[in-house]
């Protein structure tokens, strides 16, 4: 775990040291707007100082950086314990809390042994490196949804549903993990927490700005994810599709049904679940107040599909957006079968969705086959379909919990 723990560590300092590096000597502009080696940071850390002055958050502000700052205020809010830090310290404190989130996330299930957990680290490690290059959040979503899995499974209300609403007010696609909840005791007594710590985060910026202010926030961040719909596909399926089958057919993959037909996909295996409980119980039965029944395993492999299903179905994913992809890989095949199958899946994504974006693949090979058919989704896209096959393949093996001699059984079959 250490060595693990080392490795996280160094990435994050190095990622920033080098971003900081860089930047002293930069003269690079896109469009005018000065471009730094560490833009992201830049635009999370002046989201922060536009906040303090009442500005509107999701204006453009060419003078200080491209590209628009698309969180909440309350991320901005939030910001601030970086920003008020000269940039080389603040930019490795962020990149520090990302790798340490992550890191705690992986050790905070209550699958696989601390082995296992250890060499998942090491399986993110090439993602994260990306993703704190770029100074993105992705690894610090991926941390907080494992951390409330973690928690939940410890039959824990309020930590998980602090780090579940954490993430959306990054994110706003974070508030999906609270699909997990309904699989718990008192469910609905976490919901209502969640809630709760919701509404605390949504108004903290009145702390700073007055309650006139910040609804001319909220109405100008509407506003600007109404326009975010961008005609570009992303590292999705819908870019894979079209990428692959496009020209041959002669159409463009209209995003909205790929979108649906995804979602349709992702809620059927709970949705069966949801079913043998009501023929069972009855529609107000025992599981309005326990939760619906089901293995470890499944709630597993439900926030693992979850987790990948919010990248590869994002219109906007780009490269450092996949950690969160592969952390919902890592558990998945901690929770699945790890069959042969299940070993090369995960080997493909490893080397296409980590490694191909890096110098370790010629540039001409990326060029000419890993961008331009979408190489770095396809691994991931076939690992959330063997996921969601197992999940709905076993759902009427995990509806129940079983007594002691079938749980051993269940990990003979499953594991």
């Amino acid at each position: 775990m250490a060595w693990a723990c080392i490795l996280y560590g160094l990435a994050a300092v190095g990622a920033a040291v080098q971003s900081w590096g860089l930047a002293q000597t930069s003269t690079n502009t896109i469009n005018g707007a000065p471009f730094h080696e560490y833009n992201n940071y830049v635009i999370f850390k002046q989201s922060f100082h536009h906040l303090m002055s009442r500005a509107d958050l999701y204006q453009s502000w060419p003078a200080e950086h491209w590209d628009l700052f698309k969180y909440t205020p309350t991320f901005a809010l939030f910001f601030g314990v970086f920003a008020l830090f000269p940039d080389l310290w603040g930019l490795m404190g962020w990149n520090l809390l990302n790798a340490a989130v992550l890191a705690g996330g992986l050790f905070y299930l209550k699958t696989g042994s601390r082995r296992e957990r250890a060499l998942g680290m090491l399986f993110l490690w090439p993602e994260m490196l990306i993703s704190l290059q770029n100074e993105q959040s992705n690894a610090l979503i991926a941390g907080l949804l494992l951390l409330a899995l973690g928690g939940l499974e410890r039959g824990q209300h309020i930590r998980p549903a602090l780090w579940i609403i954490c993430s959306v007010f990054i994110k706003l696609f974070g508030v999906m993990a609270l699909a997990l909840v309904p699989f718990y005791k008192r469910w609905r007594l976490i919901f209502l927490k969640a809630m709760l710590i919701g509404f605390i985060l949504a108004v903290a910026p009145i702390l700073l700005v007055s309650t006139h202010d910040y609804w001319a926030m909220i109405l100008s961040y509407i506003d600007m994810l109404s326009h975010d719909h961008a005609v570009s596909y992303g590292m999705s399926v819908m870019g894979w599709l079209q990428a692959w089958f496009g020209p041959i057919m002669s159409i463009e993959f209209p995003k909205t049904p790929v979108l649906l037909v995804g979602l349709m996909m992702l809620i059927m295996p709970v949705a069966w679940v949801w079913v043998i409980q009501m023929r069972k119980q009855g529609l107000m039965g025992a599981w309005w107040q326990e939760g619906l029944h089901s293995s470890q395993a499944f709630r597993g492999l439900w926030l693992s599909s979850l987790m990948i299903w919010m990248v590869i179905f994002n219109h906007k994913a780009e490269s450092p957006t996949f950690i969160i992809a592969l952390a919902g890989i890592l558990l998945a095949y901690i929770n699945g079968p790890r069959s042969g199958w299940d070993r090369f899946l995960l080997m493909a994504c490893w080397i296409l969705s980590s490694w191909s974006p890096t110098d370790i693949f010629p540039s001409t090979l990326r060029k000419v086959w890993i961008e331009p058919y979408q190489l770095k989704v396809f691994p991931c896209i076939m690992y959330w379909l063997r996921v969601v096959w197992l999940m709905t393949n076993t759902a009427r093996f995990y509806t129940t919990e079983p007594p002691v001699s079938v749980k051993q059984k269940e990990r003979q079959h499953f594991i």
